[in-house]
């Protein structure tokens, strides 16, 4: 590996950023323009900006960077989620509700019930719920409500926004009950 990758490299390749920075943004290109254009789907990846810092942080990580730097950046990187989360916030169409009914009770309930409860059948068929960290957070991990980064890329390329919109505002605080009650299953099984 080169000079100060390590552990980190690892980690950073690993983000859900990289893949929803591939595969997310190809995806979600495709689905919004209906064809498939390589070189417009390819500049799409190239200068999302979660790409871009993945990039940039595979490219400098041998560098010393002062502290001044982290000083910084801390503050206005803590800004991000709350103002993701109000940006989705602000495009919540209550309006459409009545006319979204069967898509709001499948979304939550595909996320926040049945995806954590396949991975659960599935890691406690091979024995390994009880005793393997990794499988108790796996299945924890599933019953997340849905991703804030992938609802602004389906946004931002016109996938039903007021549909992720809704989802997102109904998913988290579901998930404040759900999330709680996955872990005490984990917990107690």
């Amino acid at each position: 590996m080169p000079n100060g990758w390590g552990s980190d490299c690892s980690s950073i390749c690993s983000n859900p950023y990289l893949s929803l920075s591939i595969v997310g943004i190809a995806i979600a290109t495709i689905c919004s323009s209906d064809r498939i254009d390589l070189r417009y789907i390819l500049r799409r990846i190239l200068t999302f900006p979660p790409f871009v810092a993945i990039v940039v942080a595979l490219a400098t990580d041998h560098l010393v960077r002062p502290d001044w730097i982290a000083d910084v950046l801390e503050p206005i990187a803590a800004t991000l989620t709350p103002l993701a989360l109000a940006a989705v916030g602000y495009a919540i169409r209550i309006d459409r509700m009545r006319e979204r009914v069967a898509a709001l009770g499948i979304g939550p309930t595909f996320r926040l019930v049945l995806a954590p409860l396949a991975m659960f059948i599935m890691y406690a068929a091979l024995g390994m719920l009880r005793d393997d960290p990794v499988a108790q957070v796996t299945v924890f991990e599933m019953a997340m409500p849905p991703m804030l980064g992938a609802s602004v890329i389906a946004m931002d390329h016109g996938l039903e926004p007021d549909l992720v919109a809704l989802l997102i505002g109904i998913g988290i605080p579901l998930a404040m009950v759900t999330a709680p009650a996955w872990w005490w299953i984990l917990v107690n099984f």
